[in-house]
């Protein structure tokens, strides 16, 4: 489940917010954080967890 939820993410950031300043990006990541926590039945809050943990090892 982390490995899927790590590469949806990592798409969206890749094709949606790449090109954006941090602070202008993050309400775009934080609603599809969320969204994909519901799909995952967990939180934005652990989407986002799991994403920087996954990120931060490679």
């Amino acid at each position: 489940m982390e490995e899927e939820i790590y590469e949806k993410v990592e798409k969206y950031v890749k094709e949606n917010l790449a090109n954006m300043a941090f602070d202008k990006a993050y309400p775009y990541f934080q609603n599809f954080a969320n969204k994909v926590g519901e799909e995952y039945g967990i939180s934005g809050e652990d989407v986002v967890r799991k994403y920087f943990d996954i990120k931060n090892k490679r």
